[in-house]
């Protein structure tokens, strides 16, 4: 994935409610905050959607008759580095909000993790000693979201249900095998054997580096050394349970933990 010169991420100010009036530590803004007069305030600070936050807003005024909430505000703030993320996985915003003299009315440092293209949201700052103020802000943006992971085994197939489910156990190529969802987890099955089938395991080893067979209760199945190669080794522990059965009928099973398969090295002839 690459960033595209054309990425944008925006978001605009709505709405900034300040009902006490007061300072940051709770000193009146005005001598007639008794009536209703706020803060005239000023807004300074920037967005970042990536790493880095750039502050774009100076001393910014918002209102001039100490208004407690300033409403239809409409102040786009814009990250210059937009362009260069390639992942939209949420945003930071970073906000002072001072009077004309620079007395701190309050500070907002928070993060909205989203990968929606454009959104609402609303934050409360709780200040010690006086009430708090809130921010309204929408954000806009056409930085695309992360391609969703797909399912490598049984324990991350969306469908959390016992049955034939499509993994990809390399992170590409797609597989069916039979889930087994329990109380204790997922367990993918890779080999299975039963009578309701006509493919036979009497193959070449060759044969075993891919999948044959048909995934199911009661089926003859292998995942395939290749795609059990690409399971084991995924970063994730996992053990091999074998059950041995007869019929329906559970008679015993063997758990070894630690399971990986590894390729054969290649060997070339002197």
């Amino acid at each position: 994935t690459h960033a595209s010169p054309s990425s944008y991420f925006q978001v605009l100010i709505r709405e900034i409610d300040n009902p006490s009036g007061t300072l940051l530590d709770g000193t009146p803004c005005s001598p007639f905050g008794f009536v209703g007069y706020g803060c005239n305030t000023y807004l300074s600070g920037g967005v970042a959607v990536g790493s880095e936050l750039t502050p774009t807003a100076d001393n910014i005024a918002l209102n001039s008759h100490g208004e407690t909430k300033i409403s239809n505000l409409n102040l786009i703030l814009a990250d210059p580095q937009g362009n260069e993320v390639t992942e939209f996985t949420g945003f930071n915003v970073s906000l002072k909000l001072t009077t004309v003299d620079g007395s701190v009315i309050d500070q907002y440092d928070f993060r909205v993790d989203t990968t929606d293209s454009q959104g609402v949201y609303v934050y409360t700052s709780k200040r010690k000693g006086t009430l708090g103020t809130t921010i309204s802000i929408a954000w806009a943006t056409n930085i695309p979201a992360p391609t969703p992971k797909l399912p490598s085994d049984c324990d991350e197939v969306e469908n959390k249900i016992s049955g034939i489910q499509t993994i990809y156990p390399d992170g590409l190529h797609p597989v069916n095998v039979y889930c087994e969802q329990t109380t204790n987890g997922a367990y993918t099955v890779i080999q299975s054997r039963g009578t309701s089938t006509n493919i036979t395991f009497d193959l070449p080893y060759s044969n075993y580096s891919d999948w044959f067979g048909e995934p199911g209760i009661g089926k003859n199945f292998w995942m395939g050394l290749d795609n059990m190669n690409s399971l084991s080794n995924n970063g994730k522990v996992y053990s091999l349970q074998i059950d041995i059965c007869c019929g329906t009928q559970l008679r015993g099973k063997q758990i070894y933990h630690g399971f990986k398969i590894r390729l054969r090295p290649i060997r070339v002839p002197r």
